[in-house]
């Protein structure tokens, strides 16, 4: 409504980026938004290095925590926080392209207990998809909230010896209000925007959500 901020990471909103939105429940059960930050749809990855191109600058197919990603010209490479290299820990902010994983940004890091993945839930058959990458689960597996598609999840998971992922925690960024916190939180995939301007009604995920003068 009328009070909604809306916060722009990027200059132009298109279906297909993502949403981190606050709403209140309106009187109808419907969802009015509060707060909507539209996010670039980049995929982060923390992981192990096992394998790197022979190109001195990086160029052409890594694979880290076992998927591959492909480095271009064009990728930021930073080594300041630690070696970017075989054998060493890299955190990777990619955009799905064809089918794969393209990095936009790459740097060092400290090596972590387990891989991380944060990024859009593509569906199930059998293992889940966090954007291209499969993630298997089963009865350890601690979920914190219920995995849907077009939501975004943060998934802490252990690397296998065939490069496969095995979820240990899966967070699903959606939180539903309850007597003490009135509003909705939820991070989705934009769907659907107003045929003219940015006021109106978007759908985030499968979410209809009212955006107005107030956001």
């Amino acid at each position: 409504d009328a009070r909604t901020r809306l916060h722009l990471t990027l200059g132009k909103v298109e279906t297909g980026m993502w949403a981190d939105v606050m709403a209140r429940r309106g009187a109808d059960g419907g969802l009015v938004a509060l707060q909507v930050a539209v996010l670039p749809p980049e995929v982060r990855l923390k992981g192990l290095v096992t394998a790197r191109p022979e190109d001195p600058n990086g160029v052409g197919d890594w694979t880290i925590a076992g998927q591959t990603i492909t480095v271009t010209a064009e990728t930021r490479i930073s080594e300041r926080g630690g070696p970017v290299d075989l054998d060493h820990w890299v955190e990777v902010y990619a955009l799905e392209q064809d089918g794969g994983l393209v990095a936009q940004r790459m740097r060092g890091i400290e090596p972590m207990p387990a891989v991380e993945i944060f990024g859009a839930i593509q569906g199930a058959d059998p293992a889940w998809m966090i954007s291209t990458i499969p993630v298997a689960y089963n009865q350890d597996t601690l979920f914190h909230g219920e995995p849907a598609t077009g939501l975004l999840a943060h998934v802490a998971a252990n690397l296998g010896d065939d490069g496969s992922l095995l979820a240990l925690r899966w967070n699903v960024l959606w939180v539903e209000p309850n007597s003490t916190r009135p509003d909705v939180s939820f991070v989705g995939t934009i769907k659907a925007l107003p045929e003219e301007g940015l006021e109106g009604v978007w759908t985030v995920d499968e979410q209809a959500v009212v955006v107005d003068a107030n956001t």
